[in-house]
């Protein structure tokens, strides 16, 4: 049996509620209102960055507007929403693939991070010497992910699978549309078919949302899988 999930799964909500568990009504029209939006105008590419701790107490980090996807397990998505959001849309690895995203590079941080150190040692030499090629090196920095918090031996994040696809201009305008080029916001287009499963933070919020008209006509012709938290620790 795989160990791999066949849904990625972009989390999203976290910026409007950090609650553990219980949410009021107003938090549910957030997330209708934000799967709404990410179904209209797609995923945001916005910009992220990555900072890893290497020797001497110096770091690299790579700025770059990205869009993050999980392959955890659906029976692990309560822990993975606390941390991200509590609504899920997953879309099947091959989406991904097609629109030149690829699994983050997880490695380690600080004393024993061997490959930060010779990242860092590169990106000084690249721009030193041929600074001009700075920008293609930096997308290899932004696939990189710490596996934990510095010299934290838990390895917390290694365990969440992530995905990225990150903003290139070559996937622009068939995939991604232009949003915000001030701020390099993006989105990553979606159509029905694209998306394989929506996981609500609740009951209510499901319902409240498959009562939506804009909702409801998007999937008039294809309907995901439809879940809630709860539903998916029993899978």
């Amino acid at each position: 049996m795989s160990i791999h999930s066949k849904f990625l799964i972009h989390w999203t909500g976290h910026d409007f509620d950090n609650s553990s568990d219980i949410i009021d009504d107003s938090i549910r029209e957030k997330y209708v209102n934000r799967l709404k939006n990410d179904l209209k105008e797609g995923f945001y590419i916005n910009p992220g960055t990555e900072r890893i701790d290497v020797q001497n107490n110096t770091s690299i980090a790579a700025t770059i507007s990205r869009v993050c996807l999980s392959e955890v397990r659906l029976s692990q998505a309560r822990v993975h929403a606390t941390k991200y959001g509590k609504l899920g849309i997953g879309v099947n690895r091959e989406f991904i693939i097609e629109r030149k995203g690829n699994p983050v590079f997880y490695i380690q941080s600080g004393d024993t991070g061997v490959i930060a150190q010779n990242c860092a040692n590169l990106r000084e030499f690249i721009d030193k010497n041929c600074h001009d090629q700075l920008k293609y090196f930096e997308i290899i920095l932004a696939y990189l992910k710490n596996m934990s918090d510095t010299d934290d031996s838990k390895y917390d994040f290694y365990e969440e699978m992530e995905w990225r696809v990150t903003h290139l201009e070559e996937l622009v305008p068939e995939y991604i549309t232009v949003q915000d080029s001030k701020n390099y916001i993006y989105r990553l287009k979606l159509k029905a078919e694209d998306i394989r499963i929506v996981v609500f933070p609740d009951e209510e919020t499901k319902k409240r949302a498959l009562k939506d008209r804009y909702i409801d006509d998007f999937f008039k012709d294809y309907m995901p899988q439809i879940a809630t938290l709860t539903d998916c620790g029993n899978f």
